[in-house]
């Protein structure tokens, strides 16, 4: 008997409007620009979600970007997780 091939699990499928400013997630990288695969798991802060776009603006505390905080614009499909 095959075992089957593990399922992926399942992640949110986030829209700009899920989001408000404050709030922290973490990051995902999906290989395209935005989230560089070093970052992939981090937590970040929401500062401002644009109208304009589909992008959102956050925050990498000092310590995660290795030097200063970071700022990083995000589409919601690099979002894994809202924390909180």
């Amino acid at each position: 008997m095959q075992v089957p091939p593990s399922i992926p699990t399942l992640r949110p499928n986030y829209t700009r409007e899920d989001f408000k400013a404050g709030q922290t997630v973490l990051l995902r990288c999906d290989r395209s620009t935005g989230v560089p695969l070093s970052l992939h798991g981090s937590r970040a802060t929401v500062l401002a979600t644009t109208s304009s776009t589909r992008r959102l603006l956050v925050r990498l505390p000092a310590d995660v970007a290795g030097r200063g905080a970071r700022d990083l614009r995000v589409t919601p499909n690099q979002i894994a997780l809202i924390v909180e």
